[in-house]
């Protein structure tokens, strides 16, 4: 994906509304607010389509796949890629146990079949634009499969392979107001903006004291999409805080100027679908 340094955006929204990011105005309070609006308005652009930058197709078991090395709960139901089967523990499995060992794994031979929101070691699920019984990208012969969202997951019908492949758009990423500083213990999944690097980043581990620009053990970058910077840029920016300011009717010519920025953007990234553009809907997911 394309990316944009998120210092730009935030001084290129600030310009937008007539704020130099060198001044007193451009402080802490106003950076929590325009943050605020970016967020909301990344996240309907980002939904706006199945952006090519943002759409994966990704090959996905029902349950996670059996670890050798892991200890498992009775019950607890696994996938095997190299048996291609689905096992049940019928105890308490000990690490290091074989699935082919019978004593403790039976094969399942009749299970439902859903691909969960959220499966261990794989991208988390937004929303999900297709199920296909092989890669479309790679195979002529591939079909989709019916599938319906549910508390577990999308689930498809009993006859479908043993392994599936899911198109789907991947979650927007959220972005922070909060400082790092040194002195703070950070708490798994915390975002924050780094000043020195101009970007934000989540935690991966509880940490106290790790630079997130130089410690990528303990943080993650969040990338913001370049596609969707002049869309956010006159949105939040401009449309945004000009309602921030009571200035409701001035908003609404803007509000139309930075939806053509979308449609801009939309009309490169899908040159075959000029006739054709998808309404925004409301996110399957938590935003959490």
């Amino acid at each position: 994906m394309r990316l944009t340094k998120f210092e730009t955006i935030l001084h290129q929204c600030a310009a937008q509304n007539s704020v130099d990011p060198q001044s007193g105005s451009f402080n802490h309070a106003y950076v929590r607010n325009l943050v605020a609006f970016i967020n909301q308005r990344l996240v309907e652009g980002w939904e706006w389509d199945f952006w090519p930058e943002w759409t994966l197709i990704e090959q996905r078991a029902y349950r996670d796949a059996h670890d050798s090395t892991a200890s498992y709960l009775t019950d607890a139901e696994v996938y095997s890629a190299d048996e291609d089967a689905y096992y049940v523990a019928a105890q308490d499995v000990p690490g290091g146990t074989a699935i082919t060992d019978t004593a403790y794994w039976t094969v399942l031979t009749d299970y439902k079949r859903y691909i969960a929101y959220e499966q261990t070691g794989k991208t988390k699920l937004g929303e999900v634009k297709a199920i296909w019984n092989k890669d479309p990208e790679q195979s002529s012969t591939a079909f989709e499969i019916a599938f319906v969202p549910s508390k577990l997951g999308f689930v498809v019908a009993n006859d479908a392979p043993t392994q599936v492949f899911v198109q789907f758009r991947e979650r927007p990423p959220q972005f922070s107001s909060t400082y790092w500083d040194a002195t703070t213990q950070w708490a798994v999944d915390r975002l924050v903006y780094s000043q020195a690097a101009g970007e934000c980043y989540k935690a991966l581990a509880v940490n106290t004291n790790r630079p997130p620009e130089t410690e990528p053990t303990f943080w993650q970058l969040v990338e913001f999409p370049y596609v969707l910077q002049t869309w956010v840029q006159w949105a939040a920016g401009q449309v945004d805080m000009l309602r921030e300011d009571g200035q409701h009717s001035k908003s609404w010519v803007f509000d139309e100027r930075a939806e053509e920025k979308l449609d801009d953007a939309w009309r490169i990234a899908f040159p075959q679908q000029q006739q054709y553009r998808r309404a925004a809907f409301v996110s399957i997911y938590s935003s959490g």
